[in-house]
C-alpha cells in the first residue's frame, strides 16, 4: 500500500497505526473466519502496547496461519517464531475467569521508529455472538488505513450500527459490504470530554437468516428484551435455603424500603464478584441457589440471586442489561452491545419507599449490586448517560439514563486551618 502524505502525526502520538484491515466472512450454518491484517509503527515507549498481539482462543475460537514481522528503522526485518509466541490462561486474581486462553506474540527489543506487522485468521464456531461483529475503526492514535469488510450468505439480512464513523467511506454489492477509512489524525485528550469508550470510531453488525425463526433475529429492541428476559429469568428460582435466610433476616423488616436495603447490601457486600464464564455462562446465569451457596458470582449472577431473594419479599423485580464500557447504538437492536447487567424494580410495585430520583427512570428503579462503593438510590457513575435494556416484553424497553442535574451531583470539600503561636499553620481538607 502506497503511503499517505496528507497526515500528520502528531507529537503526542504514541503509535502509528499504519494498516488496521479485518475481512469477516459469515456461512450458512454460523461459522465465521476472519483474516486480520495489523501493522504499527511505534512513535515512543509509550505505545510499546501496540506493537504486541493478543488474541482470546478457546474450544470454539481458533487462531490459524499466524505471520509477523519487525522491521527496524534501518529496514532490518525478522520474522515471527515460536519463541515468540505464548499462550496463557485467564488470570483468576483478577476476578474473573473463563474457558479460553489468551494468545500472545511479540517481538524483543522494539526500538522507537520501529514497525511490527501481524497477519493470522480467527475462525469461530456458530454461537449467539457469531452473528453480531463489531470493529473498532479508531480509538485515540493516528491511523493511515482501516477498513472492515463483511461477507454474508446469500439471503441474510445485514443490521448496521455505527458510532462516529462519518469518517468511512461505504460500499455495498448485494452480500457484501465494506467501511474504509483513511489518514485519521491523532485525537487529543480534551478536558471534561468523555470516556474514550464513547469517543472510539466503531461499526457495528446484526445479521441473520430472515427465513429461520430463531430467537436471536433481533429486529426490534422488543426482540432483543424477549430474549434477554428469557436467559437472564432462567436462574431466578429460591431454593429453601434462600427461603429461610429471606424470612429470618428480611421478612422481619418492617417495610418494602428496608428490605430493599437490606437485600441489596448482602448481594452487594457478602457475594464476593468473581467471573466464571465458560461457553453460554456468558449469558446465561447460573442458579441463584448456587451463587448463594458459593458466595461469588458475577453480575448476572449477582442480579439473579437479589431478584430471586425479592421474590421472596414480596418485591417484583427484573434484569437489565447495561454497558460499562461500550456506547450503545440505539438504531441496532441487539442484546450483544451490552457488557454489564443490573437490577429494575417497577417503582408502582413498591410505594412505600422514599422518592430516590437519581436512581430512577421512567418509573423504574435500578440498582448496580456489583458496586462495591454503591447504596440504593445511587448508580456508579458511568451508568449515568448510557442505555440500558428492560429483559422483558415491553415495547420500550430501551431506555436512557440520565446525568444528574448539577444541583444533586457536587462534593462539599470543608477546610480547617490552625495557627498555632509560632505563626506556624497546618490544615486538613475533608
Amino acid at each position: 500500500m502506497k503511503r499517505s502524505d496528507s497526515i500528520t502525526v502528531a507529537p503526542e502520538s504514541t503509535a502509528w497505526i499504519l494498516v488496521n484491515d479485518h475481512e469477516v466472512e459469515i456461512f450458512k450454518n454460523g461459522k465465521t473466519k476472519r483474516h486480520i491484517k495489523r501493522a504499527v509503527k511505534l512513535l515512543n515507549s509509550s505505545g510499546i502496547e501496540y506493537m504486541t498481539l493478543f488474541e482470546g482462543i478457546s474450544s470454539w475460537r481458533e487462531i490459524k496461519n499466524v505471520k509477523g514481522w519487525h522491521i527496524d528503522s534501518d529496514g532490518q526485518v525478522e520474522k515471527l517464531e515460536k519463541d515468540n509466541i505464548i499462550q496463557v490462561a485467564s488470570d483468576l486474581s483478577a476476578g474473573y475467569y473463563d474457558d479460553a486462553m489468551r494468545y500472545i506474540a511479540a517481538f524483543e527489543d522494539v526500538k522507537t521508529g520501529d514497525v511490527v506487522a501481524f497477519e493470522y485468521t480467527l475462525t469461530e464456531e456458530s454461537n449467539w455472538d457469531s452473528y453480531f461483529q463489531s470493529f473498532v475503526i479508531q480509538i485515540q492514535q493516528p491511523v493511515m488505513f482501516s477498513r472492515f469488510y463483511i461477507k454474508i450468505p446469500d439471503g441474510w439480512e445485514l443490521h448496521k450500527g455505527s458510532h462516529y464513523a462519518q469518517v468511512c467511506k461505504y460500499e455495498e454489492n448485494n452480500n457484501k459490504y465494506c467501511w474504509t477509512a483513511t489518514d485519521l489524525p491523532y485525537q487529543p485528550d480534551e478536558e471534561l470530554m468523555p470516556p474514550w469508550y464513547y469517543m472510539t470510531r466503531n461499526i457495528k453488525v446484526s445479521c441473520f437468516d430472515p427465513n429461520e425463526k430463531k430467537d436471536y433475529n433481533f429486529t426490534s429492541w422488543k426482540d432483543a428484551a424477549v430474549w434477554a428476559k428469557k436467559y437472564l429469568s432462567s436462574a431466578v428460582k429460591p431454593n429453601q435455603a434462600i427461603i429461610d435466610y429471606v424470612n429470618e433476616h428480611i421478612n422481619v423488616l418492617p417495610d418494602s424500603e428496608q428490605k430493599l436495603k437490606a437485600i441489596s447490601e448482602f448481594v452487594r457486600d457478602e457475594i464476593r464478584y468473581v467471573a466464571v464464564e465458560i461457553g453460554k455462562g456468558r449469558f446465561i446465569p447460573r442458579k441463584a441457589a448456587k451463587t448463594f451457596y458459593n458466595r461469588y458470582g458475577d453480575c448476572k449472577d449477582k442480579v439473579a440471586l437479589m431478584r430471586t431473594m425479592l421474590h421472596v419479599a414480596n418485591i417484583p423485580s427484573v434484569s437489565v442489561l447495561a454497558s460499562v464500557g461500550n456506547y450503545v447504538d440505539p438504531g441496532l437492536p441487539s442484546p450483544l452491545q451490552f457488557d454489564h447487567c443490573i437490577i429494575g424494580i417497577d417503582i408502582d410495585s413498591i410505594p412505600d419507599i422514599a422518592p430516590m430520583p437519581n436512581a430512577t427512570v421512567n418509573g423504574w428503579f435500578f440498582f448496580d449490586p456489583t458496586d462495591p462503593a454503591q447504596h440504593v438510590g445511587e448508580l456508579p457513575i458511568q451508568l449515568y448517560g448510557s442505555k440500558v435494556l428492560i429483559a422483558g416484553d415491553l415495547d420500550s424497553s430501551l431506555i436512557k439514563i440520565p446525568y444528574i442535574s448539577p444541583d444533586k451531583n457536587h462534593r462539599k470539600y470543608v477546610v480547617r486551618a490552625y495557627l498555632d503561636n509560632t505563626g506556624q499553620m497546618s490544615s486538613t481538607v475533608t
